[in-house]
């Protein structure tokens, strides 16, 4: 067997919820960042209605060990960082989720060599 062609190196499909205090996230990100000795590369999805899913062709790594982070932004605002109000603005947009669940997240999943086992649901308090 070649190295990097055993079943710990195929794709998987990832799928499952997302939600923050108990509403599902309407619009948002999930990214899984490999750790612990993890091929790479990162890969993620939307999260649309509380769902994600991740297809096998660019999924995570069987056997892989990944970081989560999840994103959600608000709407987009005008915001002009001078107090006179004059020249340039910015478009922005607030980050929903707490730094806890990106930036800082602790979240952490291991992919399944089995396709059935692969779903991540992530309840965010």
């Amino acid at each position: 067997m070649l190295a990097g062609c055993g079943a710990d190196s195929a794709r998987m499909r990832v799928w499952g919820s997302a939600s923050w205090n108990g509403v599902p996230i309407n619009t948002g990100q999930i990214v899984f960042f490999p750790i612990d000795d993890t091929k790479g590369p990162s890969t993620g999805g939307s999260i649309t209605d509380g769902r994600y899913e991740v297809p096998a062709r660019v999924g995570p790594n069987a056997g892989g060990k990944y970081r989560v982070e999840i994103t959600s932004y608000g709407e987009e605002r005008s915001y002009n960082p001078n107090a006179s109000g004059a020249g340039m603005s910015a478009t922005v947009r607030r980050q929903l989720i707490p730094a806890a669940y990106n930036q800082q997240t602790k979240l952490r999943v291991e992919i399944s060599s089995n396709p059935d086992e692969n779903q991540h649901n992530f309840e965010l308090p």
